[in-house]
């Protein structure tokens, strides 16, 4: 039976050769990849070079330049390492996100650390682990990612974390919701204040007028021709401060665009409502001080000062 040596690496990192019998070299590769080694270089002793079958020294070669170029920035022992640590993690039923975070605090190497949190949070977006891995070539080369994509393809590796569309869509539209309840919060406290600005204003206005109403009865008014004249005249100013604010408020629309999230900046609702809201306020503010002012004494309201 010939006689291979070979050069393998264990889980830790370790190199080591050794020589063995075999009936072939493919069949010596099996082996040690059942025992959890990582060939390297397997040769028929006194011969030339076997790796992968029929490639000759020439894989061997190309092996090393791989391993070479993949260890510009990340040593083929910390490569090992995770790759041992994270599959055993994950056989343990861990969950992926924690295995990388767990991982990346074990890590000395800092470029490979912060390889590793970039992948972990690419991962957490939604991307499967051999896309978030290709974006890091210096760490991890074609080959590597190919493998840990077959892998996951076949189900040996978890896919990134599952999500529904909704969720997915709420995460990507969580900062236009916050804006929007906050102009919304702001909005209907502006709104409140505008009805109690309005009702205030409308109902002094009247008040100051109790004298006139008094001297226009005592002439021989009718208390409904004052009322509605009160009324008219008070609604005439409401109708005009509303046209004001909503011409402001068209005007002011392409500033909030950006905050807007499910509505438009031309929302017909809201260009309705609040001029019906603030309309029915002023119209209460002016009926009922005028409703009072036109009950009152002609005598008592000459009177007042």
């Amino acid at each position: 039976m010939p006689v291979f040596t070979y050069e393998v690496m264990e889980r830790g990192g370790m190199i080591r050769t050794g020589e063995r019998e075999a009936t072939a070299a493919e069949a010596l590769q099996t082996n040690l990849t059942r025992e959890g080694l990582f060939v390297i270089d397997i040769r028929r002793k006194g011969g030339l070079a076997w790796l992968g079958g029929g490639g000759g020294s020439g894989h061997s070669q190309a092996l090393h330049d791989a391993l070479a170029r993949l260890t510009a920035r990340v040593k083929i022992t910390d490569l090992v390492l995770f790759t041992g640590q994270l599959a055993a993690m994950i056989e343990a039923g861990l969950h992926l996100l924690r295995s990388l975070t767990a991982l990346a605090e074990e890590t000395l190497n800092k470029y490979f650390k912060g390889v590793i949190e970039n992948v972990g949070s690419d991962v957490a977006q939604g991307q499967s682990l051999a896309d978030a891995m290709g974006k890091h070539p210096r760490a991890f080369n074609q080959f590597y990612v190919s493998l840990i994509r077959v892998g996951e393809a076949s189900g040996g590796l978890p896919v990134a974390r599952v999500r529904t569309m909704d969720e997915v869509e709420a995460r990507g539209t969580a900062r236009q919701r916050f804006n929007m309840v906050l102009l919304t919060i702001f909005g209907m406290s502006g709104l409140f204040m505008a009805a109690i600005g309005v009702y205030g204003v409308m109902s002094y206005s009247v008040q100051q007028r109790t004298r006139e109403m008094g001297v226009r009865m005592a002439l021989g008014a009718q208390v409904s021709d004052l009322r509605n004249k009160i009324i008219s005249q008070g609604m005439l100013l409401a109708l005009f401060g509303l046209a004001v604010g909503l011409g402001g408020a068209f005007w002011l629309t392409r500033f909030l665009t950006s905050f807007l999230f499910g509505v438009k900046a031309w929302d017909p609702i809201a260009f309705i409502v609040t001029p019906l809201l603030l309309g029915a306020v002023a119209l209460f503010a002016v009926w009922i001080p005028a409703r009072r002012t036109t009950r009152v004494d002609p005598m008592t309201a000459l009177r007042l000062e």
